[in-house]
C-alpha cells in the first residue's frame, strides 16, 4: 500500500465511523449504544489524526531521503537531521499503530454490517408469539401450536416450547399466556 492510498483509507474509515458513531446516537437509549458510540467517535478521531501524520511523513519524504539531506546538514542548513530521524522513527510507530487498528477492524466487521447487527438487537428484545388451538378436551380449547412472531415458523406447544425462535432468534415473550398455561 503507498502512502497516499494509505491517507485517502485513514480518512474512509473516519467517515464511516462517523456515520456508524451517528448511526448509534440515533438509536441511543441505552448505555450499550452510548457506549458504541462513544467508541466509533474515538476511532474515526484517531483515523482522522492517523491520515494527518501520514501526511506529515508524505511531505518529510518529499523533502528527500537521509543520505540526500545529510550532505545540506553538514553545509550548516537549518535542518536538524537527528529531530528528521526521530520523527520518521514516530511516524513508523504510527503506521504500524494503524496495521494493528486496520486489523482489528476488520475482525470487527467480520461479526456483521450495522444493519445485521441491529437486526439481532431487534431479534433479542420478546415478542409475543400467537398461539392458537384446534381442538376441545373437556369442552375447553386445547391450545397446542404457536407462531413465531417474526418469521411465522409454526411450532407445537408442551413440546417445542422454545425462549428463543430456532429458525430466526427472535426472543419469545411468555407473559401474556403464562396466566393460561404452563410453558
Amino acid at each position: 500500500m503507498e502512502i497516499q492510498e494509505a491517507i485517502e483509507h485513514a480518512k474512509e474509515v473516519a467517515d464511516e465511523k462517523y456515520k456508524e458513531g451517528f448511526l448509534c446516537y440515533a438509536n441511543s437509549g441505552n448505555s450499550e449504544n452510548d457506549k458504541k458510540n462513544d467508541e466509533c467517535v474515538k476511532c474515526a478521531k484517531e483515523h482522522e489524526q492517523l491520515a494527518e501524520w501520514l501526511e506529515e511523513l508524505q511531505q518529510y519524504r518529499a523533502i528527500g531521503t537521509v543520505e540526500e539531506i545529510e550532505p545540506y546538514v553538514r553545509l550548516g542548513e537549518k535542518l536538524n537531521l537527528c529531530d528528521l530521524i526521530k520523527e520518521n522513527a514516530r511516524l513508523t510507530r504510527k503506521i504500524q499503530f494503524l496495521e494493528i487498528y486496520e486489523k482489528e477492524l476488520k475482525e470487527y466487521e467480520a461479526i456483521g454490517t450495522v444493519e445485521e447487527c441491529q437486526e439481532a438487537r431487534e431479534r433479542q428484545k420478546p415478542k409475543i408469539a400467537d398461539i392458537w388451538g384446534d381442538g376441545y378436551a373437556d369442552g375447553n380449547l386445547v391450545y397446542d401450536t404457536y407462531e413465531c412472531p417474526n418469521c411465522g415458523t409454526t411450532y407445537e406447544l408442551g413440546y417445542q416450547d422454545y425462549k428463543c425462535c430456532p429458525e430466526c432468534g427472535q426472543a419469545i415473550d411468555w407473559s401474556q399466556w403464562s396466566n393460561k398455561m404452563e410453558v
